[in-house]
C-alpha cells in the first residue's frame, strides 16, 4: 500500500475568494493611507498659502519702512535713546547756563518709568532766576526738539514777584521704547 499524502485541495473558487479578500483589505489600507496623506497635502497647501501671505505682508512692511524712513528717523530723534540722552543733558545744561549760573538738575529715576505704552525719565531742575529768565527758559524748553512735559513749576521769591526767585521745574523727558539700543 502506498501512502498517499493528504494534500489540501484548494478549489479555484476558494483561491479567488481569498485573493479578493486580500485585495479588498489592501485596498482599504491603501485608501486610509492615501486619505491621511491627502489631508497632510491639504494642510501643507494651506500653510504655503499662509506663508505667501506673510511674505507679501513683510514685503509691504519693508516698502513702507523704506518710504517713510526719513519720517521715522525724524520722529525717533524726538525721543532720546540711551546713547543720545547725553546730547539732551548737554542741551539742558547749555540752556540753563544761558539763563543763570546757579542751577542744578537731576533725574529722579535712573531708569525710565512707564506711562501707558510710553517711557519717560523724570527730571527736576532748580535754578535762581528772575521772571524774564524763567519766561525765556520755558520758551526754550517748548522749542526744543525733544518730547517733554512739564508737570510742575514752583517758585520761592523772597524779594517779591519781580526779584530773583528759586524756581523748581519738574518735567518728563519721553525716551525711546526700548530705551536701550543694543
Amino acid at each position: 500500500m502506498t501512502m498517499e499524502k493528504n494534500k489540501p485541495k484548494f478549489s479555484r473558487q476558494s483561491v479567488l475568494v481569498t485573493l479578493v479578500v486580500i485585495l479588498t483589505v489592501v485596498n482599504v489600507l491603501f485608501i486610509t493611507l492615501i486619505s491621511s496623506e491627502a489631508k497632510t497635502v491639504q494642510l501643507l497647501k494651506k500653510e504655503l498659502t499662509g506663508l505667501y501671505g506673510q511674505e507679501k505682508i513683510i514685503a509691504t512692511a519693508s516698502e513702507l519702512s523704506q518710504s517713510y524712513k526719513d519720517e521715522i528717523e525724524l520722529i525717533s530723534a524726538v525721543f532720546p535713546s540711551e546713547q543720545t540722552i547725553t546730547v539732551f543733558i548737554q542741551t539742558i545744561e547749555d540752556l540753563l547756563k544761558g539763563i543763570t549760573n546757579e542751577y542744578t538738575f537731576r533725574f529722579s529715576s535712573p531708569i525710565p518709568l512707564r506711562e501707558q505704552d510710553k517711557l519717560y525719565l523724570p527730571l527736576t531742575m532748580t535754578l535762581k532766576t528772575d521772571m524774564a529768565g524763567l519766561t525765556r527758559l520755558l520758551k526754550e524748553l517748548e522749542s526744543m526738539r525733544y518730547m517733554t512735559h512739564i508737570t510742575s513749576i514752583s517758585s520761592r521769591s523772597p524779594d517779591g514777584f519781580t526779584g530773583v526767585s528759586e524756581v523748581t521745574i519738574v518735567m518728563k523727558i519721553y525716551v525711546q521704547n526700548p530705551f536701550t539700543n543694543i
